[in-house]
C-alpha cells in the first residue's frame, strides 16, 4: 500500500487484484488493478487504475534517482498513459522540498477532474518509495 498523508490530503493506493501475464515480457508480466482513494477537506474520490508491474518498477527507480541526486527534477506516474497523474517534483533551493501534484479524472476522456498540489518535506520521499515497492509484493 502506498499512503501519502499530511494535514491537507490523504492519498492511498492499494492493490485490488493481480493477473499474471506471460513471463516473456517482464515489463508486462503482471497486470495490477489499483484502488485509488483521495481525501481532502470535504472531497473524497475513489477510482481504479490499471497498470503493469514494469510501470511501477520504472516509477520506483525514477523516485530513487530523484531522492539520491541533488538536482531539480520531476517524476510522473500515469499508469497505462491514462489521463490521471501523480507527479512528484523536487526543488533543491533554497532547501530540498517536494511538491506532490495529483490530477485525478472522474472517467477516461472526461473534463471533470480533481487537482491537488501539496508541499512535502524530504522525509516523505523514503516512505513513498517504500509504499511503491509494497505495491509489487
Amino acid at each position: 500500500m502506498l499512503e501519502i498523508k499530511n494535514t491537507e490530503i490523504e492519498f492511498i493506493i492499494t492493490v485490488d487484484d493481480k493477473q499474471i501475464n506471460s513471463a516473456d515480457y517482464p515489463y508486462y508480466e503482471i497486470y495490477l488493478k489499483l484502488s485509488i482513494t483521495f481525501i481532502s477537506g470535504g472531497v473524497k474520490d475513489t477510482s481504479i487504475w490499471g497498470c503493469y508491474n514494469g510501470e511501477i518498477k520504472k516509477f520506483r527507480a525514477e523516485l530513487t534517482d530523484l531522492k539520491d541526486n541533488n538536482r531539480n527534477n520531476t517524476v510522473v506516474f500515469s499508469p497505462m498513459n491514462e489521463s490521471s497523474t501523480l507527479t512528484i517534483e523536487k526543488i533543491t533551493t533554497p532547501y530540498e522540498t517536494y511538491i506532490l501534484t495529483l490530477k485525478l479524472f472522474s472517467s477516461l476522456n472526461s473534463e471533470t477532474f480533481i487537482y491537488s498540489k501539496s508541499i512535502l518535506d524530504q522525509s516523505y520521499l523514503s516512505g513513498i518509495i517504500e509504499g511503491v515497492s509494497d505495491l509489487l509484493k
